[in-house]
């Protein structure tokens, strides 16, 4: 998968997570999935887990590889930043049950995730086309 894919692919894959995570309590509140189906809810969290990890590291494995014009610390910066926010979102998904506000923050770093994935993009796909 190239990098420009992998981008696509995070940005989707947290966007959907988004979608997931502010549909869910509406499903709950008013009935519409049964309980069997909320015990099996959280293997679509892990899924994103292991889609969006997936697609940061497709992203940043070759980045040290590009852009010899940048410094090294700067080329490394971003990828450091999608790893960390994705570490928070995978650690605050692990405290879902045990901590409230775990559930917004997880939101907010899927946010970021989407954020991040499009920095990148434009960084390695957009800007470079324009040189």
């Amino acid at each position: 998968m190239k990098n420009k894919q992998a981008d696509l692919l995070g940005i989707a894959s947290a966007v959907l997570c988004i979608i997931h995570c502010l549909l869910v309590p509406f499903f709950i509140l008013y009935g519409l999935v049964s309980e069997s189906v909320i015990d099996r809810w959280e293997y679509l969290d892990w899924g994103f887990v292991l889609l969006s990890g997936l697609a940061v590291y497709l992203a940043t494995r070759h980045e040290n590889d590009r852009h010899e014009d940048e410094q090294p610390e700067n080329r490394r910066q971003l990828p450091r930043q999608m790893w960390a926010v994705w570490l928070v979102f995978t650690i605050t998904l692990l405290l879902h049950d045990v901590w409230a506000p775990a559930l917004y923050i997880s939101v907010l770093s899927s946010v970021g995730l989407v954020w991040l994935h499009f920095q990148h993009f434009r960084k390695k796909h957009i800007t470079a086309v324009a040189k």
